[in-house]
């Protein structure tokens, strides 16, 4: 075998091992999976058919939009006295965050969590994070539940889409004012997702005793109609002038060129010779 086979079978193997192994989407945690495969494999695992921190991995919050992600374990065992401030080094040899504290970067911050639909944030050192424990994840600012669940404000948890289809005897999440959304698609046709919340949209206000929005009376305006007209009627009186302006020009010119053909083709009448 040559050298450029041998290359080109190399190569060949790379790709595959890139195509069979390599996950080129970084799934977010708490997106549903039916295998491992769905996840990042470095990372990730697919638990109770949520991605979840592997084994070899922690959860770390993102310092400026909270939400979590998983990062490899130091290959490097620790000692207490290494670990960072805030936090204390496991039997596994792991330095990990006392209780009451969130992985923020690099760093223990003392925070609690916060309930569904209530805001997540850090100040003044303290973190308001999400609990994934009970589904719940930091997006735009609030805590809301992982993506095919839905709020239940009777429980106060995040419950699977499915149950609430059940219940309601449908078969599509298309729900109606007051009602938890992601976005404008869980809601019924004409309400906007706001909040996180199904809502009227901002000029009308919801009437719960018609199930309907009441944007007002719609007001009717004359004004376009009259200057509609008026340009049309400018348009037509235009138009007519030129028409009757061309149709003369042509019958000025046809008569000019019958006088022409008449002056050339009549006889000259020569006067008589006088001797």
């Amino acid at each position: 075998m040559t050298l450029f086979a041998k290359m080109q079978l190399v190569t060949l193997k790379i790709v595959i091992v890139i195509l069979l192994y390599v996950n080129p989407a970084e799934p977010a945690i708490g997106q549903t999976c039916t295998s491992d495969h769905n996840c990042s494999r470095s990372t990730e695992e697919c638990v109770q058919g949520w991605c979840s921190c592997s084994e070899n991995a922690f959860l770390q919050l993102d310092l400026s939009t909270l939400t979590p992600e998983c990062k490899v374990f130091s290959s490097v065992a620790c000692k207490t006295a290494s670990c960072p401030k805030n936090s204390m080094c496991t039997k596994d040899g792991i330095c990990a965050c006392m209780d009451g504290y969130f992985k923020i970067g690099a760093e223990c911050k003392k925070g609690r969590f916060q309930e569904i639909l209530e805001p997540c944030f850090v100040e003044d050192g303290e973190v308001f994070a999400c609990d994934l424990s009970k589904y719940s994840m930091c997006l735009s600012g609030k805590c809301v539940c992982f993506e095919t669940l839905f709020f239940n404000k009777s429980s106060g948890e995040c419950e699977p889409k499915s149950e609430f289809l059940r219940a309601n005897n449908i078969s599509e999440y298309r729900v109606m004012p007051g009602n938890y959304c992601r976005n404008d698609s869980d809601c019924i046709e004409g309400l906007e997702c706001t909040g996180f919340e199904c809502s009227c949209p901002s000029y009308c206000r919801y009437k719960e005793e018609q199930s309907s929005c009441d944007c007002g009376a719609v007001g009717f305006s004359y004004e376009p109609i009259i200057l509609g007209c008026v340009l049309g009627l400018a348009t037509i009186g235009f138009w007519t002038w030129m028409i009757k302006r061309t149709i003369l020009k042509h019958k000025i010119a046809a008569k000019r060129a019958a006088l022409e053909k008449r002056n050339v083709t009549d006889p000259v009448e020569l006067n008589p010779l006088h001797s």
